[in-house]
């Protein structure tokens, strides 16, 4: 996402999977000094890709986590941007419901849906 909360770059997973599994595909088609992320990122390997590329980590820690690291509560308010995103998604009836069957397709429509918000700037 950008700083408006338009899409740059999406990866489906697999339903059965964790987000936390496609972070460094996300982590290299990031451009930015910035990686907001809620808790499902909160690894410590996640975090050293990030810092190893330059890319301050500002994630919510795990409150299982015994020593809890710090993160800029301020600009971690700036990711309810990615919770808009989803929810300008599921404007799209056919993505909300998931009509379509196959991975391709429904890759295809998520793509068409981001290109209409990118449109609609």
């Amino acid at each position: 996402m950008d700083t408006l909360g338009q899409p740059l770059y999406v990866e489906l997973t697999p339903g059965q999977r964790h987000e936390a599994t496609v972070a460094e595909a996300l982590i290299d088609h990031a451009h930015g000094e910035i990686f907001l992320g809620d808790t499902a990122y909160d690894s410590k390997r996640i975090r050293d890709v990030l810092e190893g590329r330059g890319i301050r980590p500002v994630i919510r820690p795990h409150p299982t986590r015994r020593v809890q690291p710090e993160y800029d509560r301020h600009l971690f308010k700036e990711r309810h941007l990615v919770e808009i995103f989803f929810g300008r998604l599921k404007q799209f009836r056919r993505l909300a419901t998931r009509y379509d069957k196959t991975t391709e397709s429904f890759a295809a429509l998520i793509h068409l849906a981001c290109a209409c918000m990118w449109a609609a700037l």
